[in-house]
């Protein structure tokens, strides 16, 4: 009887909570909201200035080429068939295959900051067709490493290598559409240049492989990405 008696005469705990502005929860929360702003800011302005940065580097090394090769600034800025002095649909298909090596090119390296399972050999292939593509679009092969002294033979070696380092990948698993579009594509791009080395004057086989192979390559790309990414 006493213990229940001493038991009710206890004072009651109640249970206390802190109030939010002294644990710092209210200025966290504004400090938040501040910096929300100032981030999207950023985020608006840096895509900005990275690509114009790009631009000036660009501008900056054509008046340095330019004064390296003596040339005027036209020689660098203007179009070749307006500078030449030939047909404006001079040299079509080759533009166009310029333009498929840069989607070609641009998807890599998209779909494999999306993808994490194909990541490291869709880098690999971006980087491939990105030296394919200045490559096609500069002759590196043809006309600047020979005028340079470096023999075409090392540049064919090159890309052989690094086609057949993707081709070890991609053979790993035959049966998908990624490997056929490869397998495929590569086989055309091996015509195209056989046909440049072996057989002279066949430009319709030489340079139509060639846009088919990149074409198809494309598909690689494409059939590597797994689901929509949507934004939000």
């Amino acid at each position: 009887m006493s213990r229940a008696l001493r038991r009710s005469q206890q004072p009651a705990t109640v249970p206390t909570t802190e109030s939010p502005v002294g644990n710092g929860t209210a200025p966290d929360r504004r400090a938040s909201a501040t910096a929300r702003p100032e981030a999207a800011r950023l985020a608006t302005w840096l895509p900005m200035v990275a690509t114009l940065s790009v631009g000036v580097v660009v501008l900056a090394a054509t008046v340095l080429a330019a004064r390296w090769f003596d040339e005027p600034i036209a020689t660098f800025t203007r179009d070749v068939q307006d500078y030449a002095g030939v047909p404006w649909y001079a040299g079509a298909v080759n533009t166009f295959n310029i333009m498929a090596w840069t989607v070609l090119t641009t998807l890599n390296l998209t779909v494999a900051w999306l993808e994490r399972t194909d990541r490291r050999r869709l880098i690999v292939f971006g980087a491939f067709t990105l030296l394919l593509l200045v490559d096609d679009a500069f002759l590196l092969h043809e006309a600047v490493g020979p005028e340079n002294g470096i023999p075409q033979v090392l540049f064919l070696g090159l890309y052989g290598l690094m086609g057949a380092a993707l081709l070890v990948g991609f053979a790993r698993a035959p049966r998908t559409g990624r490997s056929l579009a490869f397998l495929t594509g590569g086989t055309l791009l091996a015509i195209s240049v056989f046909t440049d080395e072996f057989v002279r004057g066949r430009f319709l086989i030489e340079d139509g492989t060639k846009l088919l192979g990149c074409l198809v390559w494309i598909a690689v790309p494409l059939l590597s990405l797994r689901r929509p990414h949507l934004p939000g």
